[in-house]
């Protein structure tokens, strides 16, 4: 497509300027490329578009068509660029972002995405929330968040990390006390709960780094924040990430059980199907997300 055009913004200006050797002066090419370009084009076409003699040009009719079809073929193209370029640096249009309900129901995206949406007027935010797999592409997710314990599987998207967050187990103070249990027990007995399949093995390590516990998750929650107002009302011990978590530790709600437990980090992932160069309204989103993740770790 990129040589079609090339060689009809050629013809074009050779057309209005008259002259093969002109039209070369101005753009900078020879006088025998611009006659190769228009050739290549009537070959292509299957038709005439000049009548040429050692004194001018002059169209066909058939050139009269296309050079009237081609002006206004190039504006659109010289318009659509225009806007096209806008995209690139200029985050606008409709920005669609996949979260866990965790991160859109704990104010976590608030901070990033009302810095996007008053920095940018054109930009407009269209808010996906769920648990559940989702095809990006089917779906045309500009952005998707996503978690894993480690990296995520290979895929042909482009991932970016965000964040990392520490999990740790907690139980309420409530429920300590109510049980006598020593939150230092490195191999505390209780009803433990995980969210889904993440984190359910829990390893107590040794000084010789060896495993010598294994903790079954006896209750198994789908959603984080369930999991995680599930262990504020005192159900049992829960792995759950500090960020979440951290005002109602300050507060006494809940309490760090098994220090000693090693636990892989929950590493935080933004998802594009989009490839470099990203358009502008995705390289602003990422950047705006992992900063509200950095400042979040901060705090701490």
């Amino acid at each position: 497509m990129k040589s079609a055009i090339k060689a009809m913004r050629i013809y074009v200006k050779t057309v209005e300027l008259g002259s093969m050797s002109r039209a070369a002066v101005t753009l900078g090419i020879s006088t025998s490329g611009v006659s190769q370009q228009i050739r290549k084009l009537e070959q292509e076409l299957e038709v005439n578009l000049l009548h040429r003699n050692t004194r001018k040009l002059t169209l066909t009719e058939a050139g009269e068509v296309f050079f009237r079809h081609s002006t206004g073929v190039l504006q659109r193209m010289t318009e659509a660029e225009r806007d096209l370029d806008m995209f690139k640096q200029q985050p606008q249009g409709a920005l669609r972002l996949f979260a866990p309900v965790g991160f859109a129901g704990s104010g976590i995206l608030s901070q990033p995405l009302q810095h996007l949406l008053t920095s940018y007027e054109q930009l407009k935010l269209d808010l996906i929330v769920s648990d559940d797999h989702i095809d990006m592409v089917a779906q045309r997710i500009d952005i998707a968040l996503r978690v894993a314990p480690g990296a995520l599987p290979d895929s042909s998207l482009i991932a970016r990390h965000v964040g990392s967050w520490d999990m740790m187990v907690y139980a309420s103070r409530d429920y300590l006390l109510a049980r006598g249990i020593d939150p230092q027990d490195p191999l505390l007995q209780g009803t433990f709960a995980s969210q889904a399949e993440k984190h359910t093995r829990m390893v107590h390590q040794n000084v010789d780094d060896e495993a010598i516990g294994f903790l079954p998750a006896q209750v198994k929650v789908n959603n984080m924040q369930t999991l995680t107002q599930l262990t504020l009302d005192g159900l049992g011990v829960a792995i759950l990430p500090e960020p979440e978590v951290r005002s109602a530790v300050a507060a006494g709600r809940l309490v760090r059980v098994m220090p000693d437990i090693e636990i892989a980090k929950l590493n935080i992932f933004a998802v594009t199907t989009h490839k470099a160069p990203h358009p502008a309204k995705i390289s602003a989103a990422m950047e705006a997300i992992e900063q509200a993740f950095t400042r979040l770790n901060q705090q701490s």
